[in-house]
């Protein structure tokens, strides 16, 4: 090789690596740093040459061959750098980055340091073909430079190859290209240094070799790869790929656009037509994208489709194909509908659930402006006993059954729909309405659940007939049912009617609960007290009583409000304003010297489930300084039979504490001997039902005297309510009453009241 020729490629190639070194620097892939570094190292090489080559300085020529041999050395540890990151290995921080550092700094500064020594290399001047040319002369330290080279060679040799064989052959390719460029390089430097030719050629081959590596590691895009991996995703791509030429004929069908509509592979050109034809029926076939949703039923299937029609274009923007993706949303569609339904119907019975029924009441109102509509409500009696008894199942049993009946006997203009529980509506034109289609309805047979008998379970409804079309829906619902709870409880009655009476009813009623917090502020709301007198005629103490001066309706009888306060869970403010009067009260007459008077108080059924009553009445006790057994409590059978086992464990603990329990009113309701033989209660209260006129009035007294008798073998003290006359007084003291209460000895009294007539 010529000293002339050899000095151009110099010159051409260290323009050709500028312009890399540019771009590379330029590149945002990480890979560049190392190709960055590797292409400067290699142009330092090619410079230090062209000093070599066009110098006639021996100083000069020195100076290259310094630049030449820093420069390998320096390039290898790029090289090494360049190889762990193009094949995915760690490098920065590992033994292997200090090692390879290490040992090219110890070289770079034996090379550095050999103008002084002269131990790497000496320069001996010769002719050649077209001129005068230095040529390096080996010492020691050299061939300790070309070991170090060749160690460094055979290392990032090993890298590329190890990934080059585990590699697919479509990503090899990228290895192989750069391992080929290496043994060649490597033979061509061997050649050099063995051949003792004097001008190092090699490096044309380490700028061959950097410029092909800037190629593949920053410029090189993987066509075979990029193909084949668009390839596989096409084919597992969930949604449809047609593919057509310039002519709109069908190239390519993936597999999911035939798996989505159920065609075989030998029609998919036929199919491919046809999803054009959908395309193009519309006229958007001239159009560059076109998005249309579709129910395709070919091949005997239903399916929901979205069809996104795309035409396909080059750099130039010339037109070279279109594509029609099939997106299948059949699966969508049915969650959807599913979501949809379930919004709108109830779980259970599958009839419209109450916010679906209101709308649908709404639309059909309005659809039908001159037609009268009757709404209907039901609600079953005692379904929570129900439940409790029977289980959950059967009581599901009896919800299907209504719904079952409504779909049965409701035609296309009624609307119907579960409200919430047991509770059901039906809206009706007035004109289809009679009394005969829901008295069938309303008593039903639940599954046979004990043995093999069969338990009804009776149903009552409320009619509000020819419904105020400017009201809600929920508004007519509410009157049908204010037209319930006219004959809630009352088994006999199975059909209510809404009227103005009822209306007003329900409205004085929630005006009672509304008012009843400030009646308690204003004191409206106060105690009274009906003496209790023993069988000497001595009073010993008196049930607190509530009574409610009403501002606007005057005394208010305690049957018209308490039901109310009792339904709506109200009561329970009643029974603690009086519990804390009571204690006042006791407060007040110890003060004065009384120790001795008691005061008894009601506990209502919902006080069990709401208020925690061994903490309140404790801390009532604690709060007035009093003695438990001077705040007597007052429990009926019914409030204890809904739960006994949980309220006996209460009813325990007040006892425990010092408080005295009565029960009241037993023998007026459905009373249980078996439940007085384990209730924990020290006073049995008598009701004089028994005494009241009858047509036998003997064993009315039988049954009080055996009553009676019967308490006091259970250790129990008796007191007589409802004493009305001499008479009954009588006949009580004479079978062992101790105490009696009633209007024979007093009526229930203000306290104030009270005390005057009991000098308190």
């Amino acid at each position: 090789m010529t000293l002339r020729f050899f000095m151009l490629f110099g010159i051409i190639s260290a323009v050709l690596l500028i312009v890399c070194i540019v771009r590379s620097s330029m590149s945002k892939r990480p890979i560049s740093k190392p190709v960055t570094g590797l292409l400067l190292c290699v142009l330092v090489v090619v410079v230090g040459n062209i000093f070599i080559a066009v110098t006639a300085s021996e100083k000069l020529a020195y100076v290259g061959y310094m630049l030449y041999l820093t420069g390998t050395d320096v390039m290898f540890y790029f090289f090494a750098h360049f190889c762990c990151e193009y094949c995915e290995i760690s490098f920065k921080k590992t033994w292997s980055q200090y090692f390879i550092m290490s040992i090219v700094i110890l070289d770079f500064f034996s090379v550095i340091v050999n103008p002084m020594f002269h131990h790497v290399f000496v320069l001996e001047k010769i002719e050649v073909t077209d001129g005068l040319y230095y040529s390096l002369v080996s010492n020691a330290f050299h061939y300790v430079h070309l070991a170090i080279n060749y160690i460094l060679a055979l290392f990032c040799f090993a890298i590329i190859l190890k990934s080059a064989i585990k590699s697919s052959h479509l990503v090899a390719s990228k290895y192989w290209m750069i391992i080929i460029l290496f043994v060649i390089v490597a033979i061509w430097e061997s050649y050099y240094i063995f051949s003792k030719e004097p001008i190092d050629s090699s490096v044309i081959g380490y700028t061959i070799m950097a410029i092909i590596i800037y190629y593949y590691a920053v410029q090189y895009s993987p066509f075979r790869l990029r193909d084949r991996m668009l390839s596989e995703v096409m084919v597992k791509l969930e949604d449809g790929i047609v593919f057509y030429n310039i002519d709109d004929k069908c190239t390519y069908v993936n597999d999911s656009a035939l798996d989505i509509l159920g065609e075989e592979e030998e029609n998919k050109e036929m199919f491919g037509n046809a999803l054009l034809g959908i395309i193009n029926d519309e006229g958007y076939i001239r159009e560059d994208e076109y998005e249309c949703s579709r129910i395709y039923t070919g091949s005997g299937i239903e399916k929901y489709l979205t069809l996104s029609w795309h035409r396909m274009y080059d750099n130039q923007q010339k037109h070279i194909g279109s594509y029609i993706s099939i997106h299948d949303r059949t699966l969508e569609e049915h969650k959807m509908k599913e979501q949809i339904y379930k919004s709108t119907h109830d779980n259970l019975t599958g009839i419209y659930n109450m916010e679906f029924f209101c709308t649908q009441v709404r639309r059909r109102l309005e659809d039908n402006p001159d037609r009268e509509y009757t709404m209907v409500v039901s609600d079953i009696c005692e379904f929570k006993l129900v439940n409790d008894v029977f289980g959950h199942d059967a009581g599901d049993s009896i919800l299907i059954q209504i719904a079952d009946f409504l779909r049965k006997y409701c035609i296309e203009d009624d609307v119907y729909g579960r409200l919430s529980n047991d509770r059901f509506a039906l809206l009706m034109p007035t004109s289809d309405y009679s009394d005969k289609k829901f008295l069938d309805l309303t008593v039903v047979d639940p599954p046979k659940v004990m043995g093999n008998e069969h338990h009804p379970i009776y149903i009552q409804m409320g009619v509000y007939m020819n419904v105020d079309k400017d009201l809600s829906a929920y508004q007519m619902i509410d009157r049908a049912f204010m037209a319930l709870h006219s004959i809630k409880g009352d088994m006999a009655q199975k059909l209510a009617y809404y009227n103005d009476d009822i209306r007003n009813s329900t409205i004085w009623q929630q005006s009672i609960c509304a008012s009843l917090k400030d009646a308690i502020t204003a004191g409206d709301i106060v105690p009274y007290l009906q003496a209790q007198i023993d069988s000497q005629g001595k009073m010993r103490g008196a049930e607190v009583l509530v009574r409610w001066n009403h501002k606007t309706e005057g005394f208010l009888p305690p049957g018209k409000f308490i039901p109310v306060l009792e339904e709506q869970g109200l009561i329970i403010q009643v029974d603690k304003f009086m519990w804390r009067s009571a204690c006042e009260i006791l407060r007040r007459w110890t003060d004065k010297g009384d120790y001795n008077t008691y005061l008894s108080v009601n506990i209502s059924p919902r006080d069990f489930y709401f208020v925690d009553l061994l903490e309140t009445f404790s801390s009532l006790i604690k709060e007035y300084d009093l003695h438990p057994s001077r705040l007597r409590l007052e429990i009926t059978e019914s409030a204890v039979m809904a739960d006994k086992n949980s309220r006996f464990r209460v009813m325990k603990k007040l006892r425990e504490s010092g408080f005295i329990l009565e029960m009241d009113d037993f023998g007026s309701g459905y009373s249980s001997l078996n439940m007085l033989k384990e209730m924990p209660i020290d006073v049995l209260k008598l009701d004089m039902v028994f005494l009241r006129e009858s047509e036998n009035m003997a064993r009315s007294r039988d049954i009080i005297e055996s009553m009676v008798s019967l308490a006091h073998k259970l250790d129990l003290s008796v007191i007589n309510e409802g004493v009305e006359t001499q008479e009954q007084v009588e006949f009580l003291k004479t079978i062992g009453t101790e105490m009696f209460q009633g209007y024979y000895y007093c009526r229930p009294l203000s306290v104030d009241e009270f005390e005057l007539k009991y000098d308190m």
